[in-house]
């Protein structure tokens, strides 16, 4: 397996398993949330004896040489571990120093990318990857920190109903995601709102336009397609919703700097080495 640790990769995760555990003593970083299929409203978490109680919407970033117990039942917590050296460089470090109780929304589709990840997590190439969805994952919630005002109380009930509709338009993207003519007209009839005003609250909360969104998911299945099956392009690109070969060549060749037949064969090369 390749040693992530000995690379030079800003963030990567740690092919570590904790299964059994209720209680440990690590020396990197984690992020601990409630697994989808939970039916906990609350996942309870002591590190250092001091609680913190998890719903549904958040998750917690916890910094390294911590005492970490769970309190609830360990089956429903979702825990991700990684070394974060490029955190020694940036002027929020005594932020990072400190456990971060986070809205989990924004990041909702990088987090389950990643603890499907770390559940095979012995492949690694499944961890290279893992590694470069965290690098943006982890910038994306320092960006949101940097940024965010506070909340007036008047703001409240609008960030609340607007929260709830960005949660139904990106299930709504996920359901559609195949459909060519997905557009964000649709989405946003989908939840009532008009265009202008939905293409602002989803930017706002998700930190990216939807339809950049929708070309993210796009193209983070049509790499899993690439990287786990073989189907062909044009049958790649049907399942993902891109009309032609050639944008979807153009899309990976962008993120990955290979075309989808060089890709796959590089993944192939390494699956049987």
């Amino acid at each position: 397996m390749m040693d992530l640790s000995s690379s030079i990769l800003p963030v990567f995760l740690i092919d570590t398993k904790l299964e059994g555990l209720r209680s440990w003593f690590m020396n990197h970083y984690l992020i601990i949330f409630l697994v989808p299929e939970s039916r906990l409203e609350l996942l309870n978490v002591s590190i250092n004896n001091i609680l913190y109680p998890l719903s549904p919407e958040q998750f917690l970033l916890v910094s390294p040489k911590q005492s970490v117990q769970l309190l609830s039942p360990d089956p429903d917590a979702a825990i991700i571990h990684f070394q974060a050296p490029f955190f020694k460089k940036l002027s929020q470090r005594q932020e990072l120093e400190k456990n971060m109780l986070t809205a989990r929304l924004p990041f909702e589709d990088s987090l389950l990318r990643l603890w499907s990840i770390q559940r095979k997590g012995t492949h690694a190439q499944e961890l290279l990857f893992g590694s470069q969805v965290l690098y943006q994952l982890l910038i994306s919630i320092l960006s949101l920190s940097a940024a965010r005002p506070a909340a007036s109380a008047s703001s409240t009930t609008h960030a609340y109903v607007d929260g709830k509709a960005i949660i139904y338009a990106t299930r709504y993207i996920n359901s559609h995601l195949s459909d060519c003519d997905l557009s964000l007209d649709a989405i946003a009839d989908h939840v009532g709102y008009h265009p202008n005003y939905f293409c602002k609250q989803f930017k706002r909360i998700m930190k990216i336009t939807p339809m950049k969104y929708v070309n993210q998911l796009r193209l983070d299945k049509a790499v899993a397609l690439l990287q786990q099956t073989d189907l062909s392009v044009h049958q790649i690109c049907e399942q993902v919703g891109i009309r032609k070969s050639s944008i979807l060549a153009a899309m990976i060749r962008e993120r990955i700097g290979y075309t989808p037949t060089e890709y796959r064969r590089t993944i192939r090369f390494v699956q049987t080495t």
